[in-house]
């Protein structure tokens, strides 16, 4: 699971420790200030009569993926999509759905990273005066921002609603980009959204031993204090900081009971594998203050209703163990998809370990060149169309390609334009297609005619004579918008075409 999560108060000293999740633990007088926030809460309710919504709430999340000058230790995108995918799971119950805001930003910049690891971490710096420079350079008015870098000494920090003022009305998640805290099934950012909605771990104040703070196992009317101790809330079974899955300990709390922890809660410190849910007070509690928190209350204004999964068309080029140039750019192309706003491209190897990884803006056509360092391997590869409101991706078919082992001297087609006229064109009209540059005077060329649904219409190689070249439409064709690509030699270009 996570080695230390943080939950991060202003003035409380560092516990450096390989075995907490947290890096401090709040003492009574710290956490009453969350308790006090609540009551300012409710008694906000009251005085202005607001009227709680139970519909579904969707949150805006706008991510920054923090790397060095080099882009060195960047998070992935395929976790990414993954974690976010998970998280509307985790938060299904409470009512929220997360979705992306299209433009995921890159972040190179040494300031915001620390890989030398004879450096001190972050951790053990002044953490949050850095994440309020991080927050001062990169931050997003109304949306919820997640950062995601290396070397924090943390895995999470979600700071509490009751802090905002201290950091000047900006809040955030900060997350450690690395396989355990950020991967797949791992629970640390449902985790630290719970601290940024206001709930306090399900252990709290196990370690201090007081009354003021310690909760008891016990519900007695009379004898228990869940309601003003621990994490506050009653229909949470008293808890200590531990990491079993299942909890076999034989711990007794200050009036001598076992205690007996739900090892399934999200705000408990218990293996990822067994955390899958939040308690009915902590789900109202955290609706409550999205509807009501100053500094939460924005995300309201940012809701969706149109939540559908493109289908990813077929892959073009490379065709399936196809050998290709380590020395030249390789084409990759696919079948564009309907209601699709980017596409993801994912290059990795037998193991499935991402080689190269590419988020595409307005194209399906995309360029890369392996290096000497490749040759004679063999990959694969997929695409995966994005609708930013889904964050759960559909993935197409994969296929294998390998790398020459020996240098290749290809002709470089990379400055032919194809323009077809008339555009638009009329339907039953003979499509005009004129090639700036080709190999030669006379070539063949493969083209493809797909809808916007990423359906493929029509196939069929055309004879260039000089640069030119005629195209017969397919009978059956229906008015409408349609891609039309040339295949020549190892690359893949690109037209539209409007018919009326």
């Amino acid at each position: 699971m996570k080695k230390i999560l943080l939950s991060i108060l202003l003035s409380l000293p560092l516990i450096l420790s390989a075995q907490l999740k947290c890096g401090l633990e709040l003492t009574s007088k710290q956490a009453s200030k969350v308790f006090q926030y609540r009551s300012d809460l409710q008694d906000k309710l009251v005085s202005s009569r607001t009227v709680l919504t139970d519909n579904l709430i969707t949150i805006p999340v706008k991510v920054y993926l923090i790397s060095d000058e080099a882009g060195t230790y960047q998070y992935s995108y395929s976790d990414l999509f993954t974690q976010m995918c998970e998280l509307n799971d985790h938060y299904n119950k409470v009512g929220f759905y997360f979705y992306l805001l299209p433009d995921i930003e890159v972040i190179k910049d040494d300031r915001f990273i620390q890989l030398d690891p004879k450096k001190p971490t972050f951790y053990q710096g002044d953490i949050m005066n850095w994440f309020g420079n991080l927050m001062m350079f990169h931050y997003h008015y109304g949306a919820l921002n997640v950062y995601y870098t290396r070397g924090t000494g943390l895995c999470g920090m979600g700071p509490f609603p009751f802090m905002a003022p201290q950091m000047m009305g900006k809040t955030g998640i900060l997350m450690e980009g690395n396989k355990q805290c950020s991967g797949p099934g791992s629970m640390t950012l449902a985790h630290e959204l719970g601290h940024h909605f206001d709930l306090l771990h399900t252990f709290q104040g196990w370690d201090t031993k007081d009354t003021m703070q310690s909760e008891y196992v016990t519900r007695t009317p009379g004898i228990a204090n869940c309601s003003f101790a621990g994490d506050g809330f009653c229909d949470t079974p008293a808890d200590l900081l531990n990491f079993d899955c299942p909890y076999i300990g034989n711990d007794v709390d200050m009036k001598n009971m076992r205690y007996n922890p739900d090892v399934s809660l999200i705000m408990s410190y218990h293996a990822d594998r067994c955390q899958n849910k939040f308690s009915n007070s902590e789900i109202s509690h955290m609706r409550t203050v999205i509807q009501t928190d100053t500094a939460r209350v924005h995300y309201l204004g940012h809701q969706i209703n149109e939540f559908s999964k493109p289908t990813p068309g077929a892959l073009l080029l490379p065709n399936h163990q196809e050998v290709v140039p380590y020395d030249n750019p390789v084409t990759f192309s696919w079948e564009p998809s309907a209601n699709a706003q980017a596409y993801y491209l994912k290059i990795f190897d037998f193991g499935g370990n991402i080689k190269h990884e590419a988020l595409i803006y307005d194209s399906t056509v995309y360029h890369y060149e392996f290096g000497y360092n490749n040759r004679g391997k063999s990959l694969y590869w997929t695409i995966a169309p994005i609708n930013f409101h889904q964050p759960c991706l559909i993935y197409s078919d994969t296929q294998n390609f390998k790398i020459a082992t020996k240098a290749t001297s290809l002709i470089n087609y990379e400055t032919i334009k194809f323009k077809t006229y008339p555009n638009p064109t009329q339907f039953g009209q003979r499509l005009h297609i004129v090639a700036d540059r080709l190999s030669d005077n006379s070539e063949q060329v493969q083209v493809k005619v797909v809808g916007i649904n990423g359906q493929l219409i029509q196939s069929e190689a055309i004879q260039f004579n000089g640069n030119k070249a005629e195209l017969n439409l397919d009978e059956n064709i229906v008015p409408g918008l349609y891609f039309i690509y040339y295949e020549t030699g190892n690359q893949v270009y690109q037209s539209k075409v409007m018919i009326q």
